[in-house]
């Protein structure tokens, strides 16, 4: 029982606690999660199952999608619901048009500050615990990207949004900071990820659910893989160099990727390894698959 198990995290539960359950109730070795969600956030919440955690840096990538409810006119420490409201303002002055507009300039490539409740750790230690104590200390900004943001609902003072981003975008210091510009404050109030690399709320299964639903709910490493990158093909005396080892390749078929993309080699309709590409049609090997794939492989090439 390896693979990838895609849970609808229910609100007030950690996903510490999630990967948790899921261990207990399919009686697993190892499971571990694919991206961390709030306590409050729901939504998806991918995990890895057993041998399926030797392939969670590859699967843990990827655009994050979220739909997202915020307050306007109330600051809090947090940035969220939970913390303590530290200014209030009127949003009289608010119009839709504004929102859309501040919404709409962070598009892009943008530079958030992690909020001191988060998980970052400075020197070991998580902000929050020192948040906790009435620490402030100082945090590096974070480089992220914002791909859009779509306005579903205006009813002052709540608003609620769609976003994709990228990964370690923290929706909550969006939601902060787009109270600042419009001048009235603003924070997150309700959270619920629909999309986490390949995986969708689609995908998601109950938290509820029995043993036999979730062992049936879990995709197989090779699926969340073709589902997650794009898929090269290559010829037989390529897999066959990855098959012995090679840690380098040479493709012709790279113009459309960008530098240090991850791709798929598959070769006959067979995954055959993970690669990162180098630029100059050069590609890096960062796991092969034929430990597992050589005898399906092998057979292939016996009857070219």
């Amino acid at each position: 029982m390896d693979g990838i198990l895609v849970i609808d995290k229910p609100c007030g539960m950690t996903s510490h606690d999630v990967v948790a359950i899921v261990k207990r109730r399919l009686r697993a070795q190892r499971v571990g999660h694919l991206g961390t969600l709030d306590p409050n956030a729901t939504g998806v919440l991918p995990l890895v199952i057993n041998r399926a955690t030797k392939s969670a840096r590859f699967l843990e990538g990827g655009i994050k999608g979220y739909s997202a409810t915020a307050k306007l006119g109330e600051e809090t420490d947090t940035f969220d619901v939970d913390g303590t409201v530290t200014e209030s303002r009127s949003t009289e002055d608010v119009t839709p048009e504004a929102i859309k507009s501040v919404l709409a300039s962070f598009i892009g490539k943008i530079s958030q500050l992690p909020p001191m409740y988060s998980a970052v750790k400075r020197k070991g230690v998580p902000l929050y615990k020192l948040a906790r104590k009435g620490i402030v200390v100082e945090r590096e900004p974070k480089d992220v990207e914002i791909f859009s943001v779509d306005v579903e609902e205006i009813d002052l003072p709540l608003l609620r949004f769609s976003v994709t981003c990228s990964r370690g975008t923290y929706i909550r210091t969006l939601c902060h900071d787009m109270g600042i510009t419009l001048g009235c404050g603003a924070h997150l109030t309700g959270l619920k990820r629909t999309i986490s690399g390949a995986f969708t709320i689609e995908d998601a299964i109950s938290l509820d659910s029995s043993p036999e639903d979730m062992k049936a709910a879990i995709i197989s490493v090779e699926d969340g893989i073709n589902k997650s990158f794009k898929g090269l093909q290559i010829t037989s005396s390529e897999a066959e160099r990855i098959q012995k080892g090679a840690t380098l390749l040479g493709i012709e078929e790279s113009a459309s990727l960008s530098e240090s993309e991850m791709v798929r080699f598959v070769y006959s309709n067979r995954l055959v390894a993970l690669a990162e590409f180098k630029g100059e049609g050069i590609f890096k090997i960062v796991k092969s698959f034929h430990s597992t794939q050589r005898q399906k492989i092998n057979k292939v090439f016996a009857v070219q």
